[in-house]
Formats: structure tokens, sequence, C-alpha cells
């Protein structure tokens, strides 16, 4: 699903964004994750980082909301696989980027997952997949994804996967609202409201329960009953 193109001076790598066709999400576990079942889709929108050795682990972006140094995904994902493999290289990555920030694609799972690939075959470690997979799901849930894909079934916290295969080439209208929504405030806001229903017994306490609906909040649904369709051959 990661496209590697080589260059003179290093490698550049086309990372995909996703999307998720079903999202289940459960109680929170004792590691502080919460468990789900999800299908990821890989979409038609990438980013791109550029991968040249240096020194050290520098980061180049010119996005005003990509943070630098350790704050930054694609560094610590760089950084873990330095340490794992006490390799005394470094890298300089620039990336660029389109995917929207904050914006349920995945983008930052997307990105470490290429640095991960990409500084296998940049610093000649011949990782096979499965075990970048093990490296990735250290950095984020739904890394080990991008490092398959493009379709998969997702459970446990994400991490683990079963590939899909659709019969049939699937359009999907993409909106960005431009209203960034990180993963743990929506997962923070869906434990709070569950605490809220079981607290308040469903109804009685002064809780805007829409129209006579029970309070039943999950991260697809809202007061107004709006969820995702899914497709007609998902079952």
């Amino acid at each position: 699903m990661i496209k590697i193109h080589n260059l003179p001076y290093g490698l550049s790598l086309k990372t995909p964004g996703k999307v998720n066709l079903l999202l289940k999400v459960g109680e929170k576990r004792k590691d502080g994750f919460h468990e789900i079942l999800t299908i990821f889709q890989g979409v038609d929108l990438w980013d791109e980082i550029v991968l040249e050795e240096d020194e050290k682990i520098e980061i180049v972006s010119y996005h005003p909301q990509v943070p630098s140094g350790k704050d930054n995904i694609i560094y610590r994902a760089a950084k873990l696989l330095q340490d794992i493999t006490r390799i005394k290289k470094g890298v300089r990555i620039t990336l660029h980027k389109t995917i929207p920030i904050a914006g349920g694609m995945g983008g930052g799972s997307s990105d470490a997952a290429a640095t991960i690939i990409g500084l296998n075959k940049l610093w000649g470690l011949h990782y096979d997949k499965e075990a970048l997979m093990d490296i990735g799901k250290k950095i984020g849930s739904d890394v080990p994804f991008f490092m398959d894909g493009p379709s998969a079934l997702g459970f446990g916290r994400g991490e683990k996967l079963m590939p899909l295969i659709w019969p049939k080439v699937v359009w999907l209208l993409l909106i960005n609202p431009g209203i960034p929504i990180s993963t743990s405030w929506a997962y923070e806001e869906l434990s709070r409201h569950r605490k809220m229903k079981r607290d308040h017994n469903m109804i009685g306490e002064g809780i805007w329960l829409g129209p006579f609906i029970p309070l039943n909040f999950e991260l697809t649904k809202l007061e107004g009953n709006i969820k995702i369709p899914l497709l007609s051959y998902i079952k």
C-alpha cells in the first residue's frame, strides 16, 4: 500500500490515508486502550515523506500544525527503530503533508509506518513485514494496517488484522469540515458519556436524551441518531 521510490540521495515514500467503514468501540481494557472492531479501508489521498541519511534524526515540514522533534510520531518511529536495532545512523525526514491532521484518516500513523518501512531499507536492516508490523504497533494501534492493507478487519485495539477483498471498486466522497478532533479526546468523551449513562440510569436526572430515546452514545452516533451507513455488501 505504501509506495517506495529510490532517489539519488535517499528514498521517497507515498503513504495513504484511511477511513473506518465500521467502528464498534467496546469497554476500556486494563492497558488503557479500548477494545474495538473496525473495517479499515485505505484511500487515494497521500502524504509523502523523503528519507535522507544523516548523523541524527531530524524532522522537516512546512505545515504549521506538524510538530518537530520528539512530539512528532515520525520522530518516535525512527527513534524506536534506532533503539531496537542499536544502529548509529540517523536520518533527515522531510514530510509533505496532504492528509488532514486530526481528521480521523490516520495520516500520522501512515507516516510512521512509511518511516519504519523506509528506514528498514535505507539502513539495510532486512526485517520482514511481520517484524515491522510488531514494531509499528508499539507506536500506534493502526500503524500495522498501513504496512499491510489496503482493506482489513481490525480488532483488539486495532492492531490485529484480517485482510479483506472487496468484489468491486468503491467510491467514497470525503468532506473535511476543517475541525480537528484528536483520537484521545474522542475516546475520552465516549468513556465520559458511557459513565454518565450508567450513573444516571438512562433517564430522570436532567440529561438531554433527544426525542425520548435512551442515551446510547457512540463515536458515530449523536443526539439526532446519525450513523455512518454501511455498504450493502458488508455483512
